[in-house]
């Protein structure tokens, strides 16, 4: 059972309920996310009615027709209980994120660090970290999630460098 604070109310399900709804998050199948986990569906869909029942609404959203046909999304509902899941397990269990990312990503991908410095704008904004070893990396995020986030001077995160997405300037 993993206990989790969700807006005020404490709940607890199980880990492989969490687990369905990160899988669901990432394949947008009810249908994969069970093959993924190596259970059936009709368990997978007992195991979003026991989350619906114990979170007190729908923690998924399908689509059967149109545009989105087949599809299902984690509703507001099914990503809060994912970050509050996310956040009790990182203040159980240290290093969580960091090991969680790493098995989406190359672990020479990441590095830690801690913010020096916080240039808002009102669209984006400049956020600048010192690395363990004695160096600064400088990040561009948008001010929307600069505030989602609660970024601030002292705060210890993770840089993830995507290939995509580096951008190289001569000084």
């Amino acid at each position: 059972m993993v206990v989790i604070n969700l807006e005020g109310k404490i709940l607890s399900l199980e880990q492989d309920r969490f687990e369905l709804l990160e899988s669901i998050s990432r394949t947008s199948s009810i249908s994969s996310a069970s093959l993924q986990m190596g259970i059936s569906y009709r368990t997978a869909l007992n195991w979003l009615k026991d989350i619906e029942r114990r979170a007190g609404g729908k923690p998924v959203q399908s689509f059967r027709g149109g545009r989105y046909k087949g599809m299902t999304h984690l509703t507001e509902l099914g990503r809060k209980l994912l970050e509050a899941y996310y956040s009790a397990q990182s203040i159980r269990r240290p290093g969580f994120v960091k090991s969680f990312i790493e098995l989406r990503l190359s672990a020479r991908n990441i590095l830690t660090g801690r913010v020096k410095d916080v240039t808002e704008g009102d669209v984006i904004s400049m956020v600048s970290v010192d690395l363990d070893d004695r160096q600064e990396v400088k990040s561009v995020i948008t001010t929307d999630s600069l505030k989602r986030l609660k970024i601030s001077p002292g705060d210890s995160v993770l840089i993830i460098l995507k290939a995509t997405e580096t951008l190289l300037m001569k000084r």
